[in-house]
């Protein structure tokens, strides 16, 4: 097993405490064969434990030391790298709100328009990273362990972990210099509040606080408990969230996870020692609820899944199993990654624990714990670096549109005017139309739903399973037939919601709706960004890199929110209305025009004919179900979860452009200010051209992810493909996945600088777009480093080719002489050839070209050196910047 911390024959080391209970002196012998140690002149027990212990502490000092010093490193390394990002990352806000503060009054409130309390915000985020606040939550199954491995990640014993008590409250945990607990209940009878606060520091608290998280209580909620103290392994501003299994609190989990700071960290803990019963559907119901009710964003890169109590296993089996609950556990949440599962053994570890070692498994769990951390704080500082970029983005393209429309007359700006009121009309306009359409997907949606629905419900299948009732599944016989009517209502229901999940997910239900809406939404909306973009480009007088820079940088943060939740509810929690059976299962039983069939049913209902009677109940429920007018409605509610966003989402882009309506108007008070604050526009564009390139270089150097490595790439700057005026293209080829493909590597003459990153990364994000047989491949960008003083240079990777059609049509010695017309004889079989491989390259162009103009793209430069080949003789268009 892993958890020991040296090799054994037949007897298990973990501490200096195993080895003094070492039986006899054969068993120490053989230890010390087993390890290769030298057993000559040993004559007693106590010699061979004298030399079993020193061997032991030698290498526990040094293995030990080892391993501390190497997380320890990597820790300190990685903390260190986020820290010097955030200050920096404060410090291109801080230069945003200078510059802010120095623009004219006009230009101040055009930005405004966009971003209400500019400055007020800016500082907020500022504040909010220099003290970020991190949570990790954990829950878990009963009898996992839970308590145990979060009192193991704290070295701690504060919460209590008796076999015979459960924790049964929320209870959070944070680091704080006095050691305190505050407990709050509420009076289920009159709903009043009550909050205790306990001073940890006396014994009598320990003991009062355990017995709030575990007891329950008929007339008093215990609705959460907060504990600061003086954790010796808890970082400041990371919080934990123990969340129990069972609870006995009126506060609706919704609302706890929606309190926590936006960086978040979810573990799920499974008893392990269940093998092929393990609970792998609770951790899918677990992720479930928390990416409903996580309204900072969710990703299922924040969530591990610890297996705890691998002790229990035969060693034997131990491999097996694993491999076995992995699976299972994929399988149920396929979202997950290999990587994201642990397994670990509490009660090992905490053997291990006097004596100072950690095990392998526990050191990657709490490795893989901080990379989550990690993550979760790249991702916000990344959010923040768009946030930061689309104010100054805004600000560049309200600068170029003053600098370009200051040497207009009055009459020309009214004139545009004019006709960017006429395009804003006609877009709020469609934007009606759209929102109309969306809903008419959503009513299609919820048709196409039901009657699957109701065709599974009159299945074969579904009856199959519905009909076979074993004994133990059949409530008991009741005199009173109302009374076993709802107990066989609630076993009907109970079935029936597994057999509605199980075909729920085999269908893929849910992803084929989210699907067909997003597919409608971005259909819709690109109808709408293709005006904002000329009203955008009518603004800037054409100038199209401001408007497409502008608009790149509201696509980064969507807001569809696919996962909406519902209204928190008061009083006792219950389970929120989540797939499709929630809410199929929540319509009711049996109406009231099936009570001439019923009533026989249960009055006949015995032990000995109760399978059969269930069977006749079970049919006649379903008919019920399926003519219950409420099952539309409440398919209906299932698909408007995923479309809750729509007419918000909708509304933006007019917002937007109603932003440049009320910028033209801003344009009219500019005529009046002074001839001085004019001439100062060209300096604040270019300053704030500056600030926006060193802003994306900090993001280039500090944050990007590098597609490649530069390991992964071989090419020879000696043999070129072709140059141009700001790049050379080579032969190369890429290592991937144990392949090598060639590829073209396009490395620019000029190193990275503020005046070139913008552009560069425009670029970079248009070709990632890019998916047509027609247009080259794009496989990513990296970077490389030479010279003295170090430079930085841009490398893209695009697909190989062999030739393009200039070489093939206007060369002299074109290897591809037999796809050329004129040189072959009129009427032989070569020229219908050469004229059918002609049309073969013209169609493709035509279907390449229109794929750029489906992305409201234009080539710009179409000529044919930049119309490449395939060895395959397949059409590629060079993207050029």
């Amino acid at each position: 097993m892993a958890c020991s911390f040296v090799k054994r024959a037949s007897y298990h080391i973990t501490s200096e405490e195993d080895i003094s209970k070492i039986p006899d002196v054969k068993t120490a012998m053989m230890l010390l064969k087993s390890w290769g140690l030298d057993t000559k002149g040993l004559r007693s027990k106590d010699q061979a434990l004298q030399r079993i212990l020193d061997h032991w502490r030698t290498t526990f000092d040094e293995q030990q030391k080892q391993s501390d010093e190497k997380i320890n490193r990597y820790v300190n390394d990685s903390s260190e790298k986020l820290k010097s990002n955030i200050e920096k990352l404060v410090a291109k806000f801080e230069s945003m709100i200078r510059f802010y503060k120095q623009l004219s009054l006009t230009h101040q409130k055009s930005i405004c328009e966009a971003y209400k309390n500019i400055e007020e915000i800016a500082r907020s985020k500022i504040y909010n990273l220099k003290n970020s606040q991190s949570a990790l939550v954990i829950s878990g199954e009963l009898g996992s362990g839970q308590t145990s491995f979060i009192n193991l990640l704290l070295q701690s014993d504060i919460l209590p972990v008796e076999e015979e008590g459960c924790t049964r409250t929320y209870c959070e945990l944070k680091q704080g210099s006095e050691p305190k607990a505050t407990l709050y209940s509420k009076d289920q009878s009159t709903m009043e509040s009550k909050v205790t606060v306990l001073d940890m520091k006396e014994q009598t608290s320990k003991e009062t606080l355990h017995d709030f998280i575990t007891s329950a209580n008929e007339m008093i909620f215990h609705e959460k408990v907060t504990i600061e103290f003086p954790f010796e392994f808890l970082e400041s501003g990371i919080h934990v969230l123990d969340i129990p299994d069972h609870i006995d609190t009126s506060i609706p989990l919704e609302d706890i996870i929606s309190d926590l700071p936006p960086n978040v960290v979810f573990i799920y803990v499974l008893d392990f020692s269940k093998l092929e019963h393990i609970e792998t559907g609770k951790v899918e119901d677990f992720i479930e609820h928390v990416s409903r009710t996580s309204k900072h964003g969710f990703s299922y890169e924040d969530v591990m899944v610890v297996c705890n109590k691998c002790d229990v296993i035969p060693e034997e089996q131990l491999d097996d199993a694993k491999i076995n609950a992995r699976d299972k556990i994929l399988k149920s949440c396929p979202e997950l990654k290999d990587g994201q599962i642990a397994f670990l053994s509490v009660k090992e570890e905490q053997r291990l624990e006097p004596s100072g070692i950690h095990s392998e498994d526990f050191q990657a769990v709490c490795k893989a714990i901080h990379n989550s951390f990690l993550k979760k704080m790249e991702q916000y500082l990344k959010k923040e670096y768009r946030w930061l970029s689309q104010v100054q983005k805004r600000a560049l393209y309200i600068l170029k549109v003053s600098k370009l429309n200051s040497n207009k007359t009055l009459e020309e700006r009214r004139e545009m005017m004019a006709q960017v009121e006429i395009r804003i009309e006609k877009l709020e306009k469609e934007s009606r139309l759209i929102i109309g359409r969306l809903h008419e997907e959503i009513d299609m949606e919820i048709d196409r739903l039901y009657s699957k629905l109701v065709e599974y419900l009159n299945s074969a299948d579904l009856k199959a399973g519905m009909t076979v009732w074993l004994d133990d599944q059949c409530p008991k016989p009741d005199r009173k037939w109302k009374h076993l009517k709802c107990a066989a209502e609630n076993s009907i229901v109970e079935k029936l919601r597994e057999k509605l999940n199980e075909w729920e997910k085999s269908s893929t239900i849910k992803l084929k709706i989210q699907k067909q809406i997003i597919n409608k939404f971005s259909e819709e909306v690109e109808l709408m960004e293709t005006h904002m973009k000329k009203i955008g480009a009518m603004l800037a007088c054409g100038d199209s890199t401001a408007v497409v820079n502008l608009h790149r940088s509201f696509k980064h943060d969507s807001p569809v929110n696919l996962r909406s939740s519902p209204p928190s509810s008061t009083g006792k929690p219950q389970k929120d209305k989540n797939k499709l059976s929630d809410f199929v299962c929540s319509i009711g039983g049996f109406d009231k025009t099936v009570k001439k069939e019923i009533k026989p049913i249960f009055n006949k209902y015995k032990k000995e004919t109760r399978s059969h009677h269930m069977f006749k109940a079970t049919d006649i429920y379903i008919r019920c179900l399926i003519k219950n007018p409420q099952l539309k409605e409440m398919v209906a509610k299932y698909v408007k979860r995923f479309s809750k966003d729509i007419n918000k989402i909708a509304k933006m882009i007019p917002d937007l452009i109603a932003m440049d309506k009320r910028l033209m108007s801003s344009l009219e008070s500019e005529v009046m200010e002074t001839k001085e604050t004019i001439h100062v526009i060209p300096e604040n564009l270019r300053r704030c051209l500056v600030l926006q390139g060193e802003l994306d270089l900090f993001y280039v150097y500090e944050m990007w992810q590098l597609d490649y490595r530069l390991r992964d790439l071989e090419w020879n700057e000696k043999r070129k493909l072709g140059t141009g005026s700001f790049a050379n293209v080579y032969p190369g080829h890429l290592n991937t996945d144990g392949q090598k493909v060639e590829v073209a590597i396009k490395m620019f003459k000029d190193p990275l600088q503020t005046n070139n990153i913008s552009e560069l990364l425009l670029e970079d994000e248009t070709l990632r777009e890019l998916e047509h047989d027609n247009i080259i491949k794009y496989y990513g960008a990296t970077i490389l480093q030479k010279g003295s003083p170090q430079k930085t240079y841009w490398i893209m990777i695009m697909a190989s080719c062999i030739t393009n059609l200039k070489d093939i049509y206007l060369d002299k010695k074109s290897s591809l002489k037999e796809d050329i017309p004129c040189k072959q004889t009129k009427g032989t079989m070569d020229y219908e050839k050469a004229k059918t491989a002609m049309v073969h390259y013209v169609v493709q162009l035509c279907e390449g070209v229109s794929y750029l103009h489906s992305k409201k793209l234009v080539h710009r430069d179409l000529k044919l050196e930049n119309i490449l080949v395939t060895k395959n003789r397949e059409i590629n268009l060079q993207m050029l910047a």
